[in-house]
Parts: C-alpha cells; structure tokens; sequence
C-alpha cells in the first residue's frame, strides 16, 4: 500500500528561488517606514532623500520585482509574459475602481499597487508547500483583499507626519458641501449694514493678528459655546476679522475665492473668484495666506500667485496682479503662503520662488510695483514687520536664511545664513525678542531653533548667533509670555527660556502638526485633528488639560480670537464660539 502524500518541506533550492521576491517586498517596506527617522534621528538624515524614499520608494520597488520576475522568474516564460499581462489588468482596474475624488488613484498607484504586489508575491513565496492550484487561489484571494480598503476610503492628501488622511469614500468633499450649503441657504444675499474703515482695538486685521505675533486680548470667559457653524472650500490660511466682517480664502472648483462672512450669524455676504487653483498631492488643494484688512480694503494672495485688492465693503475688485507674470516667478511645490503685509501705501509680498525677487513692494491703491528686492529663493513664510536698532525694516525668512529690507526702498539691510544645516523650508514667522534679537525656528521637525543678534554699527549691519535649541516649531509659529517661549515640536507642546534657549519641558506629542495662540494670560493649543485645550504658560511642565471638541478634519489652521469670539477653521468648516455665559 502507498504511504500517505505529505507535504513537501522548503528546501535551500526553494528558498533560493524565491528570496528576490522577500527581498523586494522587505526593502518596499523599508523605504515607507524611513520616515520614521526624521522623528527618531532627525539631524542625521536628509529630508528631500526621506521623501522620496517613503514617497516612491515601494512603488520603485515593486517594478524591480515585476521586472525580475519578467526576466528570471522561476517559471516558463510564456507563464510569466501571462501573469505579468494578467497582473497589470487588475492593478488597472482597481485603479479605475478607486474614487477619483481627493488624491485617492494617486496615492494607490504609490501605496495600493506596492502592498497588492507585495501581499501576492509575498504569499505566493511562503507558500512553496502548497499545491500549485490552492497556492495561486490563496495569493489571488489575498492580493484582492488588499484592494478592499482602497475602494471604501477616499485620501485627501497626508498629514504633517506624512501618513495619509482619509476619509469615507461617500462622504461630501468640502468643496460640494459648500456647494450645497450655497443652494440649499442662498447665500450671498446680503451686504454688510456698515464697513469698518480702520482697524480698532480687539479686531483681527491679518495673518496672526496686528503684529504677526499670535497674541491676543484675553476673553470674558475661557469657557465657550458654539455661536455658528458653516461649510467652507479647502484652504489652509486662516481668518482676518475687523468690525462686523470675517474674511478668508478658500478653493471652490475651478475658482479660488476671498469670502466675506457676518460677525454675529456666519452667513455669507459677498465672495470674490479668481480662475486659478492649486491643488498638490500631499496637502491638497486651496489658498494657503490669510487676508489683509487696510483702510476699508481687503488683500489676499492665492495659492498660485494671484494677488488682489478688494473693497472691504462689497468684494468689488479694485485691481489685480499675478505674480508669475509680472515678476516671472513660479510658485513652490506647495503653492504661495505669503500673507500680504501692509505698510502705509504699500502692500509687500514675497514670491517664494527660486525665479525672481525676494520680496516685491506693490502700490496698495493701484498695484503698480513700487520696489523688487534680493534674489528668488523659496519658503512659506510671510514678510514680517520689524524694528531691529531704531531702523523699520521688513525681514523676509527663506530657504537661505533671514533677511532685513529697507520697507520704503528696497534696499537689502543685512542677512544672516542658515541653509546648510536647514534642508526644509521656513514655514513659521521669525519671532522678535527685546534688545534687537530674532528667534528663528527650523525648516522641518529635528532642526532646532536659533537666536540671533542684529547690530547696527558705523561699518554697517551685523548678525551674530546668540543660542542655540533642540525645539522646532516645524507647522506652527512659537508665541512668547513671561520671557518664556512657546510652540509644538513634533506634537509636543515645548516651553524654552527665551534669554538661553534652554528647554524647560515637553508633554507628550498630543498635538500633531497644530498651532499655539496666546489669548491673555493663557494658550490655546490647536491640534492637528481639530480639537481645542487651554494651557497655563508656566516654566513648569503642565498638567494635561481636558480636550475641547472644535473641528473632527486635519486642521493646520491658526485660530484667531477677535472681538470676544474665538474662529477656527481648517479645510472644511469654520466656526465661531463665544463666551458661554453670553446671551
């Protein structure tokens, strides 16, 4: 009688046949988990190599594995010709079954198409004992078990720690809940009763308030009530508030629009459209600046480099200039952030592009250019109004370092370098500390913070590097109380001694890629995921404070408090609360 059929053991020869397709699958996922270093080793590591690797890394490595077995993989040929053809029809296919909606089909092609390949080749090459037949069936089986995700999820871009936001694929995109909210309510029916011409006290007049500072009169009460909600178009600015109006920018289809909303109720009252978007993988699309209240105008610069002046009042557009015509510049990879500074009769900007000027001064009535300065260099900072030695200046913080212009000429004051060391680029403003320091904080999470001292002498100017710090405000800009400095540093919210750079403590990485505000005598930390916490500023480390449900989406906004209401906003919504005790 005929002993029993066994299964067959792998063998050296087996093993041999099929290590390529581990070893392909081993570095695939080696290259999507190197982004961990830049949290665990940041300054022994560059960051654009990182990127990439996480970014292209498995889907390079899984064309290797498709080639190798193309050319010598263990099988006839005609077998392989076959289930190569055969494979990149189902890849096809689920990437036509993925939504097109968000950046889904492009971050399957990078993401989805490496782990279907990877979980198939990887099951076809430990299952060697099984039968040619239930082998194929199960790596079959399980390769479309890894396409299920992909086709329920939709991903709106990454988040600031590079993995990816997803949201259900049936949900409303933000821009067709706007659209929605729009017909359904009838917005736009109303102007405001009365425009305020100048800016008064408790206003909110542009990017992180009348000094770019993130500090804010303190509320009635810190405890607070949600007054309204509304739909908003992706954007990642934030708001500009003065008298009884509320400006920001957003991106509705094809358009990218300056809206105009009601202190008190949240309805809309005018919008603006320019024809332009911005749209990039990891973050998505809309304007990324904040609007500038002046003199009974509004100035808002666009994703793509659209700048305009508008009147406050009705929206009507007082003139317009796009910067990559007028200055031949092209906007970075993840388009113009550059809130608009206004001083006297001049609106500054800064291109942000390796092309063109570093800073451009243009007419605020007319447009017209009135100065270029300094040579092209990118960033996602916004020109930041200083008084360094007595002398009014204007500092531009870009990929090269810090820079400080003559506001009225032009004229290039001084620049102190940081670039070798600095392989992001700035999104945060440089903070400005007593006895004409400047505290810089690095292009990307593991860079550290410097302070620097800026001269003025009979020879000139002069910088010097006063301290030096571990903490860097990577998405957010620090706020400063007390001679103490405060910011997130990779989530962590961070407490550092303004006169030596020392590190007083860190909590926990609560906050993901979030914002700090300083409202009176007390932060307010926005975390990534939307949610709210009030913080005592002490040289102490903090107790954790309770959470305050806001926003549920990726937030990478600042919140801003403005005539005794607090607004925050991210991609999808906006918000406005008030004192719980008002009526």
């Amino acid at each position: 009688m005929n002993a029993p059929m066994t299964p067959a053991i792998p063998t050296a020869v087996g093993l041999r046949r099929t290590w390529p397709v581990l070893l392909f699958v081993l570095l695939g996922t080696l290259c999507y988990l190197s982004g961990w270093l830049l949290a665990v080793v940041p300054n022994s590591v560059p960051l654009m190599p990182i990127f990439m690797a996480v970014m292209w890394g498995p889907l390079a490595c899984s064309a290797l594995l498709a080639l190798w077995w193309l050319g010598l993989g263990p099988a006839r040929f005609k077998t392989r010709l076959l289930s190569t053809l055969l494979g990149l029809l189902v890849l096809g296919l689920g990437v036509l079954a993925v939504t097109s909606g968000g950046k889904s089909r492009f971050f399957f092609v990078i993401y989805g198409v490496p782990l279907t390949l990877a979980v198939f080749a990887g099951t076809l090459a430990v299952t060697g004992w099984l039968g040619v037949g239930l082998r194929a069936a199960l790596a079959i089986l399980v390769g479309l078990a890894a396409l299920v995700p992909w086709e329920l999820v939709r991903i709106e871009g990454l988040t600031g720690s590079f993995s990816m936001d997803a949201v259900p694929r049936w949900s409303l995109t933000a821009e067709e809940r706007v659209a929605k909210f729009t017909r359904e309510e009838g917005e736009a029916s109303a102007l405001p009763g009365e425009t305020a011409t100048e800016v008064t006290f408790g206003d909110w007049p542009g990017f992180r308030g009348p000094n770019r500072d993130s500090k804010a009169p303190g509320l009635p009460s810190f405890a607070l009530k949600e007054a309204w909600r509304r739909p908003v178009g992706p954007g990642w600015g934030s708001v500009c508030v003065v008298g009884e109006q509320v400006f920001t920018q957003e991106q509705r289809d094809k358009d990218e629009v300056v809206a105009c909303y009601a202190l008190d109720t949240g309805r809309s009252l005018w919008t603006h459209a320019e024809d332009t978007r911005h749209d990039d993988g990891p973050s998505g699309p809309g304007p990324r600046a904040t609007p500038t209240f002046h003199a009974g105008k509004v100035y808002a610069l666009g994703g793509t480099g659209v700048l305009v002046c508008l009147e406050a009042g009705t929206g009507k557009k007082v003139w317009g200039v796009d910067l990559r015509q007028t200055f031949k510049t092209k906007a970075p990879m993840f388009g113009l952030a550059s809130s608009p500074l206004v001083l006297g009769d001049k609106v500054i900007v800064q291109p942000c592009s390796k092309e063109g000027p570093r800073l451009v001064a243009l007419n605020a009535n007319t447009g017209e250019t009135v100065w270029e300065a300094g040579t092209g260099t990118e960033g996602y900072s916004s020109p930041h109004k200083a008084v360094l030695a007595g002398v009014e200046q204007v500092l531009a913080y870009t990929t090269d370092g810090l820079t400080g212009f003559d506001p009225h000429t032009g004229k290039q004051l001084w620049h102190h370098e940081w670039k070798d060391d600095q392989q992001g680029q700035p999104m945060v403003q440089p903070h400005l500390l007593p006895a004409d320091r400047v505290v810089l904080g690095g292009g990307r999470v593991g860079q550290g913070s410097r302070c620097v001292q800026v001269k003025k002498t009979a020879d000139g100017w002069t910088t010097e590097e006063v301290w030096r710090t571990s903490a860097t405000p990577n998405f957010n800009d620090m706020v400063g109380f007390k001679g103490l400095l405060y910011g997130l540093d990779n989530g962590r919210l961070y407490c550092v001694d303004s006169e030596n750079g020392d590190v007083r403590w860190k909590t926990r990485p609560d906050y993901g890629s979030g914002q700090v505000l300083l409202v009176g005598d007390r932060l307010l930390v926005q975390a990534e995921r939307g949610w709210l916490t009030w913080v005592t500023p002490t040289a102490e480390a903090p107790p954790r404070s309770e959470r305050i449900p806001a926003l549920t989406d990726k937030t990478w906004n600042h919140p801003v408090v403005a005539r005794g209401r607090l607004f925050v906003r991210n991609g999808k919504e906006l918000v406005c609360f008030v004192p719980a005790d008002e009526k």
